[in-house]
């Protein structure tokens, strides 16, 4: 499962947009609400396994049980 089906996965019912935005020269920057989350450039690095949505997760609260 991709990061953006995973986002959909846990805050779906409170989230209003999500925008996936293509980059050149692998550019990968997350944000919320115009806050930046994660960007690969400044971190030297691509996101690891699940550090995307504990960033977000003081944003957007726990895990939600939705389905």
């Amino acid at each position: 499962m991709g990061l953006a089906a995973e986002i959909i996965d846990r805050w779906a019912p409170i989230l209003v947009d999500i925008d996936l935005v293509t980059g050149d020269h692998g550019v990968f920057q997350v944000s919320c609400d115009e806050q930046l989350i994660f960007d690969k450039h400044s971190e030297g690095r691509h996101a690891r396994s699940g550090e995307v949505e504990a960033r977000l997760e003081p944003i957007l609260g726990p895990r939600l049980s939705w389905k």
